[in-house]
């Protein structure tokens, strides 16, 4: 099982939110995500959990081993979205894994080809097991 925290979007982007009105929506647990001028507010956060994802492979391109034993690695892919449908282009993944900490940092995107939209994952793991 994976679980993970999910802010879903709930506003169109907007230059006209203020500060005042930004303080609002963080008071009340909401995520302001400010890009240039445009500014996406989110909804609370939720823990979800689902099914295990599958990616394909991707390639390791850097580890470090301590004592003979793998601590961490760097990794980078192309590709990774295993049964990404017909109408999107994957756009590759990157990221690294701390097994002594336990944490992970990644950036996945695919991009739908009707309207060029990119959708991001930027993920901030902590590792079970």
């Amino acid at each position: 099982m994976v679980n993970f925290t999910d802010w879903s979007y709930i506003t169109r982007p907007s230059a006209s939110i203020s500060q005042a009105k930004e303080d609002e929506y963080v008071a009340a647990g909401k995520r302001v995500v400010r890009v240039g001028e445009k500014c996406f507010i989110y909804s609370n956060e939720n823990l979800l959990t689902q099914p295990a994802f599958s990616s394909v492979a991707i390639p390791i391109t850097e580890a470090t081993l301590m004592d003979g034993k793998l601590v961490s690695f760097k990794f980078v892919g192309d590709k990774w979205y295993k049964d990404l449908p017909a109408g999107f282009t994957d756009k590759g993944i990157v990221g690294e894994i701390d097994l002594t900490n336990s944490t992970g940092k990644w950036t996945a995107k695919y991009q739908q080809d009707a309207n060029g939209t990119i959708a991001i994952y930027d993920v901030t793991a902590t590792l079970v097991h």
